[in-house]
């Protein structure tokens, strides 16, 4: 007996809103990118880190396993959320590092790269042997079938028995023809990419360019990194620093210190962008103030860090975000980058102390 059961949706509306679902999915997972330290760092709770992203603000991080899912009520996790671009930059300079002493690249080397089962020279040989195997074989045949037509008066009981065991040894071959073939491109496959990441490596150290985080994924299976977070992560408050990310999102490097001799020229720059000049509330200086901004963006400290010469704090940070808000940020960074020197942005990293580890 068959029961007709009504369509819950349309077709049209079911092609729908298939397509949204692979529509959003196919965004989400590109935005995610890759994340090679998932796996790789442990919670104090024991459980290992994955990475994660969060479309809210557009951000890659890794997150313990342990309070995933309800499971933090029975491990008692409290690990913290790590921002996957501290701890990555973290990791990656350690590795920089490790990778600059070529005596621990050699150990490193000895004891991770090892031989791969079986000697792949010898495996091509057992193939080519295989190989000459099943051709005989299936000679072997073709010679009984014609063999055998030209005695008909055989007991076909016989002849079909003759003919399956025959059969029977062709197939065989034909087995062991391609699990050693699937063996060898194993040994093939990772012959290749040893040699592939080893390349990598020799890049990393000479810095000759810079590697993807993909290829830099692959240098860190290689030396088999661990990382186990120590401690808390130090917060920042409020929301995120505008003039930092534009710094580190443009590569646009942050300006040496305005000594004396500059402000005059910084001054008539002000004049032609501001109806109205530009006065210091406090003790210090509009000059001082601009230092100020410039220490904060190449050490990285806290607003709140920021050393008692440059004034109060707060009034820097207006400084700063009035400037940029208005547009004249980039037109005063231009001006003062065009004299030469500067450096990068530095970024407080958010991230507890690490201690990671190389293991064989």
């Amino acid at each position: 007996m068959t029961i007709s059961v009504p369509r819950i949706i349309s077709a049209e509306r079911a092609r729908a809103l298939s397509d949204v679902m692979e529509k959003n999915g196919h965004r989400a997972h590109a935005a995610a990118g890759v994340y090679p330290l998932s796996g790789r760092i442990v919670g104090r709770c024991g459980h290992h880190y994955v990475g994660a992203y969060r479309n809210s603000d557009d951000t890659r991080y890794y997150r313990c396993g342990g309070g995933n899912n309800g499971k933090g009520r029975r491990t008692g996790c409290r690990d913290p959320y790590l921002t996957a671009l501290d701890v990555e930059e973290s990791v990656r300079a350690e590795v920089v590092t490790f990778l600059a002493d070529s005596e621990h690249v050699e150990k490193a080397a000895a004891a991770l790269i090892k031989p791969f089962p079986g000697d792949i020279g010898k495996q091509r040989e057992r193939v080519a042997g295989f190989e000459s195997a099943l051709q005989e074989k299936e000679r072997a045949v073709a010679h009984a079938a014609a063999d055998l037509a030209r005695r008909p008066y055989l007991d076909p009981t016989v002849m079909e028995a003759a003919m399956r065991q025959l059969k029977e040894d062709v197939r065989t071959a034909a087995m062991l023809l391609t699990k050693g073939k699937e063996v060898l491109a194993r040994q093939m496959e990772r012959e290749a990419d040893a040699a592939r990441v080893t390349e990598l490596i020799a890049t990393a150290r000479a810095g000759t360019r810079e590697l993807s985080e993909t290829e830099w994924g692959d240098v860190v299976a290689l030396l088999n990194v661990r990382v186990r977070p120590l401690g808390e992560v130090r917060k920042r408050s409020g929301v995120k620093c505008k003039v930092t990310d534009w710094h580190d999102r443009t590569g646009i490097l942050v300006p040496d210190e305005v000594l004396v001799a500059r402000w005059p020229a910084v001054e008539e720059l002000m004049r032609s962008f501001f109806p109205r000049p530009q006065f210091a509330r406090g003790a210090v200086c509009v000059r001082t103030q601009l230092n100020g901004i410039l220490h904060r963006l190449r050490t990285g400290c806290l607003w709140d860090e920021l050393p008692e010469p440059y004034g109060s704090w707060q009034l820097v940070k207006d400084r700063q975000n009035t400037w940029f808000k208005k547009g004249f940020w980039p037109v005063l960074v231009e001006h003062l980058n065009s004299a030469g020197g500067g450096t990068r942005v530095r970024r407080e990293v958010q991230v507890p102390p690490l201690d990671i580890t190389w293991h064989s």
